[in-house]
């Protein structure tokens, strides 16, 4: 996975909002986050694969101190019913939510249909950084956090 580098134009723009359904069928949006998180969402054609099995618990291990830098980590996959996982899923099964953020990419940055990647939005539901690719690396999750980290000093509450 690599990181995306944002022009100004991009960090500058608002996320759209989305509504999706925990499993246990509580809604989740974009703008119950606005002020309050920064978000962090993967999206992952396949979340029980096994190098999203490795992101995913890296995550939960990281879970208090992304918690602690006001950060709050969804996965998004197009699939309902996804096994119980570390990091809670967000089933998008028309791949709408996928399709409008990774619209908010750069255009040569784009995912493919098929290819995982993240997004991470500012406490101000901005676009703050993005990665996408392959998930082989195994500090994917500790470079997540350094960002959430980051942002937390920018934007403090």
């Amino acid at each position: 996975m690599c990181w995306i580098e944002l022009g100004r134009a991009c960090q500058e723009q608002i996320a759209p909002d989305f509504r999706l359904m925990t499993p246990g069928g509580m809604p989740v949006t974009r703008r119950q986050f606005r002020q309050r998180s920064h978000l962090v969402l993967m999206f992952l054609p396949d979340p029980s694969a096994p190098a999203a099995q490795r992101l995913l618990a890296g995550l939960a291990a990281r879970g208090p101190r992304l918690a602690a830098a006001g950060a709050v980590v969804y996965a998004v996959a197009p699939i309902a019913g996804a096994p119980v996982l570390p990091v809670p899923v967000l089933p998008d099964p028309g791949k709408a939510v996928r399709r409008r953020y990774a619209a908010l990419l750069p255009r040569p940055e784009r995912p493919g249909d098929a290819e995982p990647f993240i997004v991470i939005l500012d406490r101000y539901g901005a676009l703050a950084h993005a990665a996408r690719g392959a998930l082989g690396r195994g500090e994917i999750a500790d470079e997540i956090l350094n960002w959430v980290q980051g942002l937390q000093h920018e934007c403090p509450e």
